[in-house]
């Protein structure tokens, strides 16, 4: 019975190393990415960059979602198969400027 499992061991413990390598090697080349990270989506020629600015988990299966698209700020709830727009797009907030502030 020992030997069995010893046996499997064997077996699978060096594939399951061979197949996180290969991950973590395709993670660090790009060729895994991660659709929830900062990063602008590619877009055709003449269309409006959109870009993720952050991602926030409410829960499991909700996102909020802080999108640029077309240079104005929208946020987006994210449940499932459903986007819906959150909050009417805005103008970036620029920062005050020090000397206003007491």
């Amino acid at each position: 019975m020992l030997g069995e499992f010893v046996a499997r061991l064997a077996v699978v413990l060096p594939l399951v190393c061979v197949l996180a390598a290969a991950s973590l090697w395709a993670l660090k080349r790009g060729r895994l990415t991660n659709p929830w990270l900062r990063m602008p989506i590619r877009h055709e020629e003449g269309a409006p960059p959109l870009e993720v600015l952050d991602v926030r988990a409410i829960s499991p299966m909700t996102r909020l979602a802080v999108v640029r698209f077309d240079g104005r700020v929208h946020l987006l709830g994210v449940a499932g198969q459903t986007i819906s727009l959150l909050m009417p797009a805005r103008d970036p907030v620029a920062a005050p400027d020090p000397k206003d502030v007491p």
